[in-house]
């Protein structure tokens, strides 16, 4: 935002609020007074954000906090700037951080493109993912806070974790189909799974939610057990 009149592409601020809504994080890195900037004029608002850095600070200064905060690989970030100036310091010192020219129509092509791609997803969990990030930032600050007593017991005890363990429920199909179709990381088995595999009686689905006092994590945890009969399922 600047002084006096702004053009404004809402057709490009509804797409990045479409990629939010769609589980992909958006983060402002603005040099500029947090008071100068007129929401009311927007399509994007605060709550779209999972983090706000409006200030004076060095930008990749910024973006390394921002990705420590959320617990996040500077890989997985995109930069877009319409300053070559701050496009060329984030490529720079970050390199392994994408930058992209804001001002470039290519560069809002290819994010159009996003949202046909296999791991878009518009599941209640993907919505909610940038409230859950958003409060990771604070997660982290509590843990480093009671980090610095050299004690992992301190930090649980901190964040007071509790988790709850169910069957799974018609309503949480897609989103444990979606854990199950991510990486490695995740699934330690690699077997990928389709939805009608999920729901077989031969096998038994039980789901975790966690969460602690920050905040919930959502549906995290995903067991499948494979059962021999139906007598075993009523056991």
């Amino acid at each position: 935002m600047a002084e006096g009149p702004v053009r404004h592409y809402r057709d490009r601020q509804a797409l990045l609020k479409r990629l939010q809504e769609g589980g992909i994080l958006l983060v402002a890195v603005s040099k500029n007074d947090p008071k100068a900037i007129r929401w009311n004029e927007m399509v994007l608002q605060p709550e779209d954000f999972a983090v706000l850095a409006i200030g004076w600070e060095l930008k990749p200064t910024t973006l390394a906090e921002i990705a420590a905060q959320l617990n996040l690989g500077l890989d997985a970030f995109v930069f877009l700037d319409d300053n070559p100036t701050e496009r060329g310091l984030v490529a720079s010192h970050l390199p392994q951080v994408r930058v992209w020219d804001a001002c470039d129509p290519e560069t809002w092509r290819t994010l159009a493109i996003l949202p046909a791609l296999p791991w878009y997803s518009q599941t209640a969990e993907a919505r909610q993912r940038t409230a859950m990030y958003r409060v990771q930032a604070l997660r982290q600050q509590a843990v480093r806070a009671y980090g610095d007593q050299g004690s992992d017991t301190a930090v649980l005890e901190a964040l007071q974790l509790e988790m709850r363990v169910h069957r799974m429920r018609e309503p949480e199909l897609a989103r444990v189909h979606e854990l199950t179709a991510r990486t490695n990381q995740f699934n330690t088995t690699t077997i990928r799974y389709r939805s009608e595999e999920l729901t077989d009686p031969g096998r038994q689905v039980w789901v975790g939610y966690l969460q602690d006092r920050f905040g919930d994590y959502g549906l995290v945890l995903v067991w499948l057990r494979v059962v021999e009969t139906a007598a075993d399922d009523e056991a």
